[in-house]
């Protein structure tokens, strides 16, 4: 997996793309928040439960160009604590990763 970044900008969003509940909404509400100066911006349920998409200021492109094995920028958040961006509902964190986690979201929906 790769990723690119228009030369000059201020932000990068990462969202897995296994990640179907979310909504436009929830990209626009990080893009309200985002200051280039602050912190990492990160999705999260009405309840503090962290997920995606999370927002990062252009100052950490070179961290994250640097991330290697599967672990994502965890140890990046951990180290620079995203700001947390409340949405409604469970999108940020409804993750489906197999077959039949489809199967059962697509009866739900």
């Amino acid at each position: 997996a790769g990723w690119a970044v228009r030369i000059g900008a201020a932000g990068l969003i990462i969202c897995p793309a296994d990640m179907p509940a979310l909504q436009a909404e929830d990209f626009a509400a990080l893009a309200a928040r985002f200051t280039a100066a602050g912190p990492p911006l990160r999705a999260a349920t009405a309840a503090g439960r962290p997920g995606h998409p999370v927002l990062f200021p252009s100052r950490f492109f070179d961290a994250l160009a640097g991330l290697r094995g599967d672990s994502g920028a965890r140890g990046l958040l951990l180290r620079h604590p995203p700001e947390l961006v409340p949405r409604p509902g469970l999108g940020a964190v409804t993750d489906l990763d197999t077959p039949e986690d489809w199967a059962r979201w697509r009866t739900r929906s």
